[in-house]
């Protein structure tokens, strides 16, 4: 029981681990998108190119993490992939070690396949606690990924919103003038 233990608690601290050390890793998340209020047309339009600006940026980290996320989840695919393989081949070696053991000229080659078996079963336990670390960065990633997506949808609401402010406080042809102008992104 007291193995059981050791070993759950070893793959919580190593999960642990690959969160806190993701969460220190990454970009910070930027601040929230507020509303600029304007009083005339032109901080209007200062307002409108900033958020769009912010949105841009905010857009930008989030294909950032999202792309560090899959490149994550292919890294912990690979481990796993690694450590069924490995497993695989230790259970293929005891298997072969056993029935080696059976003979009397066999004993040596199965002392071999033995030891074999145990170092592929003790890499594939190495693979497995990478897994846990692996799986533990993509938690915080996609944490993350959930931060960013909500920032970009805040950043597009005040991109709106500032647009609308344009378009009640300049006239039809100041608004069309400042709308126009290129995206930053």
């Amino acid at each position: 029981m007291i193995i059981v233990a050791i070993i759950v608690g070893t793959f919580v601290v190593v999960f642990i681990a690959g969160v806190v050390i993701s969460n220190r890793s990454r970009p910070r998340t930027r601040a929230e998108g507020t509303v600029q209020r304007s009083e005339d047309c032109a901080e209007a339009c200062t307002a409108w190119d900033n958020a769009r600006q912010e949105l841009c940026n905010a857009k930008s980290d989030e294909e950032t993490v999202r792309a560090r996320a899959d490149a994550k989840r292919g890294e912990l695919l690979a481990a796993l992939a690694l450590a069924a393989t490995l497993a695989g081949t230790a259970a293929g070696l005891a298997a072969a070690a056993s029935a080696t053991a059976a003979t009397i000229f066999g004993i040596p080659a199965s002392a071999v396949l033995w030891t074999l078996a145990a170092a592929a079963a003790a890499v594939a336990a190495i693979a497995v606690l990478a897994a846990t670390f692996l799986a533990g960065e993509l938690v915080a990633l996609e944490n993350d990924f959930a931060a960013k997506s909500d920032l970009r949808s805040s950043w597009e609401s005040v991109v709106s919103e500032s647009r609308a402010a344009v378009n009640s406080l300049c006239s039809q042809e100041e608004a069309n003038e400042c709308l126009s102008r290129t995206a930053p992104c």
